[in-house]
Protein backbone atom coordinates (compact mmCIF):
# COMPACT_ATOMS: atom_id res chain seq x y z
CA UNK A 1 0.00 0.00 0.00
CA UNK A 2 2.08 3.43 -0.83
CA UNK A 3 1.56 6.35 1.29
CA UNK A 4 -0.94 9.07 0.89
CA UNK A 5 1.33 11.66 -1.08
CA UNK A 6 1.82 15.05 1.88
CA UNK A 7 1.52 18.38 0.09
CA UNK A 8 4.75 20.48 0.72
CA UNK A 9 4.57 24.30 0.08
CA UNK A 10 7.66 25.69 -1.64
CA UNK A 11 10.98 24.84 -0.67
CA UNK A 12 12.77 27.18 2.18
CA UNK A 13 16.24 28.32 1.85
CA UNK A 14 18.23 28.02 4.94
CA UNK A 15 18.80 31.18 6.56
CA UNK A 16 21.89 32.73 6.21
CA UNK A 17 22.39 30.95 2.77
CA UNK A 18 23.80 32.67 0.10
CA UNK A 19 21.44 33.62 -2.73
CA UNK A 20 21.20 32.16 -6.40
CA UNK A 21 21.78 34.00 -9.62
CA UNK A 22 18.75 34.12 -10.63
CA UNK A 23 17.54 35.38 -7.39
CA UNK A 24 20.11 38.27 -7.81
CA UNK A 25 19.24 38.68 -11.27
CA UNK A 26 15.79 39.38 -10.30
CA UNK A 27 17.08 41.44 -7.58
CA UNK A 28 19.03 43.52 -9.78
CA UNK A 29 16.34 43.55 -12.56
CA UNK A 30 13.49 45.03 -10.07
CA UNK A 31 15.30 47.86 -8.67
CA UNK A 32 16.38 48.83 -12.01
CA UNK A 33 12.54 49.06 -13.30
CA UNK A 34 12.87 51.53 -9.65
CA UNK A 35 15.32 53.41 -10.35
CA UNK A 36 14.06 53.99 -14.42
CA UNK A 37 10.54 54.85 -13.09
CA UNK A 38 12.00 57.77 -10.62
CA UNK A 39 14.26 59.32 -13.52
CA UNK A 40 11.11 59.41 -16.15
CA UNK A 41 9.29 60.98 -12.57
CA UNK A 42 12.15 63.34 -12.04
CA UNK A 43 12.23 64.15 -15.20
CA UNK A 44 8.78 65.03 -15.73
CA UNK A 45 8.88 67.43 -12.55
CA UNK A 46 11.64 69.24 -13.47
CA UNK A 47 10.50 69.69 -16.56
CA UNK A 48 6.97 71.01 -15.15
CA UNK A 49 9.03 73.17 -13.15
CA UNK A 50 10.94 74.69 -15.69
CA UNK A 51 7.95 75.51 -17.85
CA UNK A 52 6.48 77.43 -15.12
CA UNK A 53 9.62 79.17 -14.42
CA UNK A 54 9.67 80.18 -18.23
CA UNK A 55 6.29 81.54 -17.61
CA UNK A 56 7.30 83.70 -14.35
CA UNK A 57 10.29 85.02 -16.12
CA UNK A 58 7.85 86.20 -19.05
CA UNK A 59 6.05 88.04 -16.88
CA UNK A 60 8.76 89.44 -14.10
CA UNK A 61 9.90 91.16 -17.56
CA UNK A 62 7.00 92.52 -18.26
CA UNK A 63 6.79 94.31 -14.90
CA UNK A 64 8.22 97.54 -13.67
CA UNK A 65 7.63 101.07 -14.36
CA UNK A 66 6.80 100.56 -18.10
CA UNK A 67 4.50 97.51 -17.97
CA UNK A 68 4.94 95.28 -21.11
CA UNK A 69 2.39 92.49 -22.27
CA UNK A 70 3.87 89.03 -22.82
CA UNK A 71 3.99 89.93 -26.43
CA UNK A 72 6.09 92.81 -26.24
CA UNK A 73 8.64 90.52 -24.01
CA UNK A 74 8.83 88.19 -26.57
CA UNK A 75 9.17 90.36 -29.00
CA UNK A 76 11.88 92.26 -27.41
CA UNK A 77 13.81 89.22 -26.79
CA UNK A 78 13.77 87.98 -30.02
CA UNK A 79 14.75 91.65 -31.60
CA UNK A 80 11.66 91.97 -33.35
CA UNK A 81 10.08 94.95 -31.43
CA UNK A 82 12.75 97.84 -30.71
CA UNK A 83 10.62 99.81 -28.05
CA UNK A 84 10.98 97.71 -25.66
CA UNK A 85 14.38 95.72 -27.01
CA UNK A 86 16.29 97.98 -24.48
CA UNK A 87 13.83 97.64 -21.66
CA UNK A 88 14.32 94.31 -21.41
CA UNK A 89 17.52 92.66 -22.48
CA UNK A 90 19.49 95.73 -21.37
CA UNK A 91 17.82 96.45 -17.95
CA UNK A 92 15.47 93.71 -16.67
CA UNK A 93 17.00 90.78 -18.06
CA UNK A 94 20.52 91.58 -15.91
CA UNK A 95 18.42 91.16 -13.16
CA UNK A 96 16.19 88.82 -13.93
CA UNK A 97 19.26 86.38 -14.79
CA UNK A 98 21.00 87.54 -10.86
CA UNK A 99 18.21 86.70 -9.35
CA UNK A 100 17.89 83.24 -10.88
CA UNK A 101 21.91 82.34 -10.34
CA UNK A 102 21.73 83.38 -6.77
CA UNK A 103 18.40 81.38 -5.96
CA UNK A 104 19.99 78.47 -7.85
CA UNK A 105 22.82 79.08 -5.46
CA UNK A 106 21.07 79.67 -1.95
CA UNK A 107 18.68 76.13 -3.12
CA UNK A 108 21.53 74.08 -3.87
CA UNK A 109 23.24 74.98 -0.52
CA UNK A 110 20.33 73.90 0.99
CA UNK A 111 19.96 70.82 -0.85
CA UNK A 112 23.75 69.86 0.24
CA UNK A 113 23.06 70.70 3.66
CA UNK A 114 20.14 68.87 4.00
CA UNK A 115 22.56 65.92 2.42
CA UNK A 116 25.23 66.20 4.55
CA UNK A 117 23.12 66.71 7.97
CA UNK A 118 20.71 63.91 7.01
CA UNK A 119 18.00 66.30 7.98
CA UNK A 120 14.82 67.77 5.87
CA UNK A 121 14.99 70.48 8.29
CA UNK A 122 18.42 71.90 8.19
CA UNK A 123 18.64 74.67 6.46
CA UNK A 124 21.60 77.56 6.73
CA UNK A 125 19.14 79.78 7.91
CA UNK A 126 18.00 77.49 10.56
CA UNK A 127 21.62 75.81 11.56
CA UNK A 128 22.94 79.65 12.19
CA UNK A 129 25.06 80.25 9.25
CA UNK A 130 22.68 82.72 7.59
CA UNK A 131 22.67 84.74 10.86
CA UNK A 132 26.07 84.34 11.45
CA UNK A 133 26.88 85.96 8.06
CA UNK A 134 24.13 88.71 9.06
CA UNK A 135 25.79 89.79 11.93
CA UNK A 136 29.61 89.49 10.93
CA UNK A 137 28.35 91.45 7.39
CA UNK A 138 26.72 94.16 9.78
CA UNK A 139 29.59 94.89 12.31
CA UNK A 140 31.58 94.70 9.52
CA UNK A 141 29.50 97.99 7.93
CA UNK A 142 29.53 99.48 11.37
CA UNK A 143 33.75 99.51 11.57
CA UNK A 144 32.91 101.62 8.72
CA UNK A 145 34.55 98.72 5.88
CA UNK A 146 32.23 98.49 2.53
CA UNK A 147 32.27 96.62 -0.84
CA UNK A 148 34.16 93.11 -0.89
CA UNK A 149 35.20 93.83 3.11
CA UNK A 150 31.69 93.21 3.95
CA UNK A 151 31.30 90.19 1.92
CA UNK A 152 34.29 88.77 3.04
CA UNK A 153 33.70 89.50 6.89
CA UNK A 154 30.01 88.22 6.12
CA UNK A 155 31.86 85.18 5.22
CA UNK A 156 34.12 84.69 7.84
CA UNK A 157 31.18 84.86 9.96
CA UNK A 158 29.51 81.83 8.31
CA UNK A 159 32.34 79.55 8.86
CA UNK A 160 32.72 80.38 12.46
CA UNK A 161 28.65 80.10 13.12
CA UNK A 162 29.44 76.89 11.05
CA UNK A 163 32.54 75.55 13.52
CA UNK A 164 30.60 76.93 16.50
CA UNK A 165 27.34 74.66 15.58
CA UNK A 166 30.06 71.36 14.87
CA UNK A 167 32.03 71.80 17.90
CA UNK A 168 29.09 72.49 20.11
CA UNK A 169 27.40 69.14 18.61
CA UNK A 170 29.65 66.81 19.90
CA UNK A 171 28.69 63.82 17.14
CA UNK A 172 29.52 65.14 14.06
CA UNK A 173 27.00 66.79 11.43
CA UNK A 174 24.56 63.94 11.85
CA UNK A 175 21.05 63.73 13.94
CA UNK A 176 18.57 66.08 15.46
CA UNK A 177 21.41 67.19 18.08
CA UNK A 178 23.20 69.56 15.26
CA UNK A 179 19.80 70.67 14.17
CA UNK A 180 19.32 72.06 17.83
CA UNK A 181 22.43 72.91 18.30
CA UNK A 182 22.29 75.48 14.90
CA UNK A 183 18.48 76.54 15.92
CA UNK A 184 20.62 77.97 19.24
CA UNK A 185 23.43 80.01 17.32
CA UNK A 186 21.01 81.01 15.08
CA UNK A 187 19.23 82.81 18.26
CA UNK A 188 22.88 84.19 19.38
CA UNK A 189 23.72 85.44 15.93
CA UNK A 190 19.99 87.18 16.18
CA UNK A 191 20.95 88.56 18.93
CA UNK A 192 23.96 89.71 18.28
CA UNK A 193 22.70 91.26 14.68
CA UNK A 194 20.11 93.56 17.23
CA UNK A 195 22.82 94.67 18.97
CA UNK A 196 25.06 96.08 16.42
CA UNK A 197 22.26 97.48 14.86
CA UNK A 198 21.38 99.42 17.95
CA UNK A 199 24.69 100.64 18.64
CA UNK A 200 25.09 101.69 14.96
CA UNK A 201 24.68 105.24 13.59
CA UNK A 202 21.36 106.00 11.66
CA UNK A 203 23.84 106.00 7.87
CA UNK A 204 25.07 102.78 8.79
CA UNK A 205 22.05 100.91 10.38
CA UNK A 206 20.48 102.29 7.03
CA UNK A 207 23.21 100.77 4.91
CA UNK A 208 23.15 97.48 7.21
CA UNK A 209 19.24 96.85 6.54
CA UNK A 210 20.06 97.81 2.66
CA UNK A 211 22.72 95.21 2.55
CA UNK A 212 20.43 92.39 4.34
CA UNK A 213 17.37 92.84 2.52
CA UNK A 214 20.06 92.81 -0.69
CA UNK A 215 18.82 94.23 -4.10
CA UNK A 216 18.93 93.27 -8.18
CA UNK A 217 17.72 96.70 -9.00
CA UNK A 218 21.68 97.91 -9.90
CA UNK A 219 22.20 94.44 -11.74
CA UNK A 220 24.53 93.94 -14.91
CA UNK A 221 25.28 91.33 -17.11
CA UNK A 222 28.93 91.12 -15.76
CA UNK A 223 27.81 90.64 -12.21
CA UNK A 224 24.89 87.63 -13.81
CA UNK A 225 28.22 86.35 -15.09
CA UNK A 226 30.60 85.84 -12.23
CA UNK A 227 27.88 84.28 -10.09
CA UNK A 228 26.69 81.92 -12.85
CA UNK A 229 30.37 80.84 -13.17
CA UNK A 230 31.12 80.52 -9.84
CA UNK A 231 27.69 78.55 -9.88
CA UNK A 232 28.67 76.63 -12.98
CA UNK A 233 32.07 75.52 -11.39
CA UNK A 234 30.17 74.17 -7.84
CA UNK A 235 27.99 72.34 -10.23
CA UNK A 236 30.73 70.18 -12.16
CA UNK A 237 32.54 69.71 -8.88
CA UNK A 238 29.31 68.20 -7.60
CA UNK A 239 28.28 66.23 -10.25
CA UNK A 240 31.77 64.20 -10.39
CA UNK A 241 31.31 63.77 -6.59
CA UNK A 242 27.94 62.18 -6.56
CA UNK A 243 28.22 59.20 -5.57
CA UNK A 244 29.64 60.08 -2.23
CA UNK A 245 27.16 62.88 -1.99
CA UNK A 246 24.49 60.01 -2.61
CA UNK A 247 26.28 57.61 0.16
CA UNK A 248 25.89 60.64 2.66
CA UNK A 249 21.71 60.61 2.25
CA UNK A 250 22.24 57.20 3.79
CA UNK A 251 21.81 55.35 7.18
CA UNK A 252 24.94 54.44 8.29
CA UNK A 253 24.01 50.93 7.90
CA UNK A 254 22.98 51.00 4.28
CA UNK A 255 26.24 52.98 3.74
CA UNK A 256 28.29 49.93 5.05
CA UNK A 257 26.54 47.76 3.25
CA UNK A 258 27.31 49.38 -0.21
CA UNK A 259 30.97 49.18 0.66
CA UNK A 260 30.85 53.33 1.90
CA UNK A 261 31.92 55.12 4.58
CA UNK A 262 29.08 56.18 6.57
Amino acid sequence: MNAPAVATGPARVPRGAPASPADLSGVTDALATVRHGDRLRAAGVVGMLLAVLAALAVLALGLGAVPLSPGQVLGGLLGSDDGARFIVTGLRLPRLGLALAVGAALGLAGALLQAVVRNPLASPDVVGLTGGASAAGVLAIGAGLTGAAVGSAALVGALGAAGLVFALSGRGVRGTRFVVVGVAVAFLAQGVLGYALTRASLTEARSAYFWLVGSVGSAAWADAARVAAVLGAVVVVLALAHRPLRALGLDDDTARAVGATP
